[in-house]
């Protein structure tokens, strides 16, 4: 029988429920919704260098979908125990609770699910550098944001820095798929706006990480502070690359929707402006991909 979810925990905890069964459970704790933000940008590496369906390129694509999603959330969930059983902003592409019987499962599954890909690495990536940000960017980084001892996503600013782990799979993309072209600018670009957007995040579970003693960029600044300070990342990046289309329209929609959050901060206000960041995400990778 699956196990319920702990009844001796407070209240608020049975709104967050997930749905029984470990294998629907880990789908969910993997955040399909978010798994464009991981493949697409390793197709656009792809599409950039006219890179082939290789048996690397399907390797990663594959890793890079469900098995390395639910490393990352899979982690962070077990990980945020504490701070989410008081989180009412969880859920959707937020993550949910995830009850502490389930913690050993699901870390079991976890190393079930990625080992094989990061045992498998050496043997199709040949180039050490290569490797080593594959082991870094893909294993190191989402490790270190989480648990732990370093658990920098209790760390102000360097929760923000560690989460550059999502440019990662672009990152790694071009290598693996070379192009003559310099995206330099786009790739700084799209840092700045990687930073800012785990702001605004971090601003929607401020009251609760601050219960539970971690220390993210929102609670060190506040929210209302936090969601100016976004603004403002976001608005030096677009300045950066004022003419490096559509990396500018998406950095001056991104520092609007922060300005949006300080006016008026709250759990949900900057949970509704996370979302909107995504949305803007999505249309600027569609209109990247068009142009």
């Amino acid at each position: 029988m699956v196990a319920g979810p702990d009844t001796a925990e407070c209240d608020p905890v049975t709104v967050h429920e997930i749905q029984p069964g470990l294998p629907r459970r880990l789908l969910q704790l993997s955040r399909p919704a978010l798994w464009f933000a991981t493949v697409v940008p390793y197709l656009a590496a792809m599409h950039i260098g006219k890179g082939g369906w290789t048996t690397l390129n399907i390797f990663m694509l594959v890793f890079l979908s469900f098995p390395w999603n639910l490393y990352i959330y899979g982690l962070n969930d077990i990980a945020d125990y504490r701070s989410d059983r008081l989180n009412r902003e969880r859920g959707g592409v937020k993550g949910t609770y995830l009850p502490k019987e389930w913690h050993r499962p699901v870390a079991k599954a976890i190393v079930l699910t990625t080992a094989p890909f990061f045992l498998l690495a050496p043997f199709l990536i040949e180039d050490p550098k290569q490797l080593a940000a594959f082991y870094f960017f893909f294993a190191v980084l989402p490790f270190a944001y989480s648990v732990r001892p370093l658990r920098l996503k209790a760390r102000p600013f360097l929760d923000s820095l560690c989460s550059l782990f999502y440019m990662g799979s672009f990152l790694i993309g071009l290598s693996f798929n070379p192009s003559e072209v310099d995206y330099s600018l786009s790739i700084a670009q799209t840092l700045f706006f990687i930073i800012g957007t785990h702001a605004i995040a971090a601003c929607a579970d401020v009251e609760s990480d601050r219960k539970a003693g971690d220390v993210t960029v929102a609670v060190f600044l506040g929210s209302r502070r936090a969601a100016i300070y976004a603004s403002a990342i976001f608005l030096l990046g677009a300045l950066v690359g004022l003419r490096n289309y559509p990396h500018n329209l998406l950095l001056a929609f991104s520092s609007l929707v922060a300005v949006w959050v300080a006016l008026g901060p709250s759990a949900t206000r900057a949970a509704i402006g996370f979302r909107a960041l995504l949305l803007g995400f999505v249309l600027f990778v569609t209109a990247w991909f068009l142009g």
